[in-house]
């Protein structure tokens, strides 16, 4: 991680490789990069970024300027221009070894999405790659120094950067974990994992069952799935308790399939090669936990995550197999490589056991949100409205794209099975998150004795958890990270 420092002295003056300059329409710059940006047509455009060799009068050998678009637009799509534009000059920089940068920070409240843009942007993956290693060593980010408009800025400016840098290590946990290679991923790294997010915090406790403990929590369906594998599952409780009477408890649930091969529904081949991504749900949820005791929430917090690989084999769960879950119905397999849902029926259900004010699962569920939505658009479903506009809310400011789609009744006939309570796949061609999202619905509620099912929220997060194209340039390639900024402004509002 470069070094991150804060200073008021002018841009002029600022030290470094190049100065990078937010701008809105009004182009509120000096003259000298006035007279640069209009032979490009540059005109402070939302997201736009442009490097040229510094006019006389600066320090640096570059000066970059970041469009913000127009003064009129919110102050979250600002934000979000600001950090696709900071991170195309790192990546365009990246290539001329540019590793001290400078940023101009003309107003207090852009700055932290500037650190998130930089804490993104110079992400590397090098576990598994020598020659990546070396590309971080003589290419990542050494410096950068936030150039604030007065003295009076810096003591609110370490603030925000210390907390950003806080936030932005929960998101950096959750990457490193979606990119490790399932050679390196199991049920059992996850609980270790959150084992070290326990040991770090005394507000942090630990809950994990192994296949024998699960059996007498009644997690069938969850088994049900992992029998196909030699792999041990698990089921991973995390809590956070606040230092305080918590005001609202809220459960949250991260699909964990740590490999999906599809079991004996087999996905072909070319389908099958990042589905170590699985487990990204799972991911997000330990990704906040471990900064949660940072937060100091006054809502308490439990984690689910039921953990195990989709495999093939004598043992494996079959098509036509119709299965108990913990809830009580059963479900009809008609296809093994839909079983997320049936993992996150039992993992909702456990849940309710809780007796949560909102329930949130996060899952890489399904390919039709991809055809949805594309690549940068997690769907969400539910039943609550307040809880969906929070969520909504949430998304928009953290920079995270994030669509609500219905839930309609007409659509439920469709997973009603003829030999079980539900089937796992839908009778209808199109609509496969939605009917999907119908098939969660049936496990989260009534909640106990209200008659009625528990505020619950679905997110689809199979498209934006994986970058395979630089569609965003702070995502790059691999694990986005998605998610966890927006729970966590989610968690700091919720209950206020």
């Amino acid at each position: 991680m470069p070094k991150l420092s804060i200073t008021s002295k002018p841009v002029q003056d600022a030290v470094g490789d190049i100065i990078v300059i937010p701008v809105d329409t009004t182009l509120d710059i000096a003259s000298e990069i006035l007279v640069l940006a209009k032979k490009v047509q540059f005109a402070g455009q939302w997201g736009r970024a442009e490097i040229f060799v510094s006019p006389k009068g600066f320090s640096t050998p570059f000066v970059a300027v970041v469009g913000m678009g127009s003064p009129e637009v919110s102050d979250a799509k600002r934000n979000e221009g600001i950090r696709r534009g900071v991170a195309s000059i790192i990546l365009d920089g990246r290539a001329h070894m540019l590793r001290n940068i400078s940023i101009a920070i003309p107003r207090i409240d852009i700055l932290d999405a500037v650190v998130e843009s930089v804490l993104l942007t110079d992400y590397w993956f090098t576990q598994h790659s020598v020659l990546m290693k070396q590309e971080q060593k003589s290419r990542s980010l050494e410096s950068v120094t936030l150039h604030v408009a007065s003295k009076q800025d810096i003591a609110v400016a370490k603030r925000i950067v210390q907390r950003t840098e806080k936030a932005m290590a929960a998101v950096t946990l959750t990457r490193n974990l979606v990119n490790q290679p399932a050679s390196h991923m199991s049920p059992r790294v996850l609980v270790t994992e959150a084992k070290k997010i326990e040991k770090k915090s005394p507000s942090i406790s630990l809950t994990t069952m192994n296949r024998k403990q699960a059996e007498k929590k009644n997690l069938s369906a969850f088994l049900a799935v992992a029998r196909g594998s030699t792999e041990e599952p698990y089921a991973i409780h995390l809590k956070y308790t606040p230092k305080k009477k918590a005001k609202k408890k809220i459960v949250l649930v991260g699909k964990a399939i740590t490999f999906d091969s599809g079991g004996l529904s087999l996905k072909p081949a070319n389908s099958m090669e990042n589905m170590k991504i699985d487990m990204a749900g799972a991911a997000t949820v330990l990704g906040l936990f471990s900064l949660l005791p940072e937060l100091d929430l006054d809502i308490e917090v439990h984690g689910i995550i039921l953990a195990c690989e989709n495999m093939p084999s004598g043992d494996a769960y079959r098509p036509g197999d119709v299965i108990p879950t913990m809830s009580g119905k059963t479900i009809e397999v008609l296809n093994t490589d839909a079983e997320g849902r049936v993992v996150l029926a039992d993992a909702l259900t456990y849940g309710l056991t809780l007796k949560p004010d909102a329930m949130i699962d996060l899952a890489t569920l399904t390919g039709a949100m991809v055809v949805a939505l594309g690549d940068t658009y997690a769907g969400l479903f539910g039943n609550n409205k307040e809880l969906n506009a929070a969520l909504m809310q949430s998304a928009e400011i953290a920079g995270e794209g994030l669509v609500e789609f219905p839930l309609p009744e007409e659509y439920r006939p469709t997973i009603q099975s003829r030999v079980g309570d539900v089937r796992n796949t839908s009778m209808m061609k199109m609509g496969g998150a939605i009917t999907a999202a119908l098939f969660l619905q049936e496990f989260v509620g009534p909640s106990t004795g209200s008659g009625q099912a528990v505020a619950w929220a679905h997110i689809d997060i199979a498209g934006p958890v994986y970058a395979e194209q630089p569609l965003i340039p702070y995502w790059q390639f691999g694990a986005t990270g998605y998610g966890v900024r927006t729970l966590v402004r989610f968690v700091e509002g919720y209950g206020k």
